[in-house]
């Protein structure tokens, strides 16, 4: 097994739940990066967390690991796994979910990263239920975000797996424009 020197994203953020914008997007692209890897293959990771993302001690790179949950996109089971507040609201329903439920995940995971608004608070903000952007719209770590980023986020974020933002170049190309914009 490769050993990777440094600590988990949950401990970054932990230390400062803000991380610079620069460094939430490296960060977030690597991961977007990571599970089109995975989802290429055929595998749903199921568990996307902070906790399952290792940064290394420069800060500037990270891997996804722990793909202990993680099933082929063609499995049809019907157990509810995963870390309470990442689940996509198709998982919570019971139902198996796919690749778009891991972009959910990372939708959540992006409000971290990029807001500080940690998973307890998203938790009250039930954001696997229609109309949560209005609950979010109170928090002011939100409001300060980029209306491109923020849509992005929505997006990520949708109820329906359907309408769930869940393609790479696109969120590449939001996350880029808005680096470049700086």
């Amino acid at each position: 097994m490769e050993w990777l020197d440094g600590t988990t994203l949950q401990e970054r953020l932990n230390e400062s739940s803000r991380l610079t914008f620069d460094l939430a997007a490296n960060l977030f692209l690597q991961i977007v990066d990571a599970l089109e890897a995975v989802h290429r293959i055929g595998i749903v990771h199921r568990d996307v967390k902070p906790g399952n993302v290792m940064v290394s001690r420069g800060g500037t790179a990270c891997a996804l690991l722990d793909f202990g949950l993680a099933e082929s996109g063609t499995t049809q089971s019907f157990k509810i796994s995963g870390t309470r507040g990442y689940l996509a609201p198709e998982r919570l329903q019971g139902f198996p979910g796919d690749f778009r439920s891991d972009f959910y995940s990372l939708g959540v995971l992006s409000l971290e990263m990029f807001g500080g608004i940690l998973v307890e608070q998203q938790l009250a903000l039930n954001l696997h239920i229609d109309g949560f952007s209005e609950r979010l719209s109170a928090i002011d770590e939100w409001n300060a975000l980029d209306p491109n980023l923020k849509e992005l986020i929505e997006g990520l974020l949708a109820v329906d797996a359907g309408q769930r933002v869940s393609d790479v170049a696109h969120i590449r190309s939001v996350l880029r424009r808005l680096v470049k914009e700086g």
